[in-house]
């Protein structure tokens, strides 16, 4: 008898969790009860690690229903798009998991990305604030391949700046759906020197209005403790893509890396360092809960903070 996860109650996942004390992938402590999402079929218990990560490759093997791919999932699908490869090395276990071999898996990705069938550009001009959901944004589409490079040769044409413009080109399903916003699959773009004049948008903002103490002692643990995360082990072009779509080219060495990094508090290097660190950390976490990647985010600066502290005591 099949065991469904919406039916289960409180005391019953504690049972089972209870019953199930190892990951069953990694065999790491098992926190979370896994279950199919579209037949709510329970398939085992995993540590939250390995969780989030079948999640990632479950949501890449679907439509989103909200705005765009999880991170993870988008990751695989951008791979795609661009070269038509993906490095599915660090997955190797979790296939027999899923009950899929991995020529499987890159044949149902296929299947769902030859759904993005219509292709967009969305741009909107760049303020000193982060990109907030209320942003306004332009949009033309659908367009060719080739009519879409024309847009974005067009769009990023010196001539024509400023504005100083944030522009994202997107694979979108044809399901009538008129987006005012970018969805589905996102490919960052800008415009020549936009990197620079969100800068100096943000100093001018700064210099009449003061830093905020809470944004100083962000940049203050930034600085101190996730600058030598990222600059611990060699980052995938992708990965440092991912942090700033600013970047024109890739840092070819870790001076010119330290130097994209800088020392503002950046969302996206945060993420990244926190990944890393929950990687090298493994299971030795100042809080168990943290594995998760969402509540491990929540407490970045303690839990880069920690992973610095390893890092001296065994340096």
């Amino acid at each position: 008898m099949k065991l469904l996860y919406s039916q289960m109650s409180d005391k019953e996942k504690e049972k089972y969790r209870a019953w199930h004390p190892d990951c069953a992938i990694c065999g790491h402590v098992a926190r979370s009860i896994d279950h199919d999402h579209e037949t709510d079929v329970v398939r085992g218990a995993l540590c939250q690690r390995c969780n989030s990560r079948i999640g990632s490759l479950e949501c890449a093997l679907r439509l989103p229903k909200g705005r765009g791919f999880q991170s993870l999932a988008g990751d695989l699908h951008r791979a795609y798009a661009q070269t038509g490869k993906m490095n599915l090395s660090r997955f190797t276990d979790d296939f027999p998991y899923l009950g899929i071999t991995e020529g499987e898996f890159i044949d149902r990705l296929a299947a769902v990305h030859a759904q993005l069938t219509r292709r967009f550009i969305y741009w909107t001009e760049i303020t000193s604030v982060p990109l907030a959901s209320d942003a306004v944004w332009h949009k033309v589409g659908p367009l060719t391949e080739e009519q879409a490079q024309q847009t974005l040769s067009r769009l990023q044409d010196p001539a024509n700046v400023p504005p100083h413009l944030q522009i994202t080109m997107t694979l979108e399903p044809d399901d009538g759906i008129d987006s005012p916003v970018p969805r589905t699959l996102g490919f960052g773009y800008h415009t020549p020197g936009a990197l620079q004049h969100r800068i100096e948008l943000r100093r001018s903002q700064e210099s009449s209005v003061g830093l905020s103490a809470d944004f100083e002692k962000k940049c203050e643990a930034y600085v101190r403790d996730v600058i030598p995360i990222l600059l611990s082990r060699a980052l995938t072009a992708s990965q440092i893509r991912a942090a700033d779509t600013w970047l024109r080219s890739v840092p070819k060495n870790k001076n010119e890396l330290r130097d994209a990094i800088g020392n503002w508090y950046s969302p996206r290097w945060v993420d990244l360092a926190v990944r890393i660190a929950l990687e090298d950390l493994g299971e030795n976490l100042p809080n168990p809960k943290w594995a998760s990647f969402t509540r491990a985010r929540f407490h970045w600066q303690e839990l880069c903070a920690f992973w610095n502290a390893r890092h001296r005591g065994t340096s």
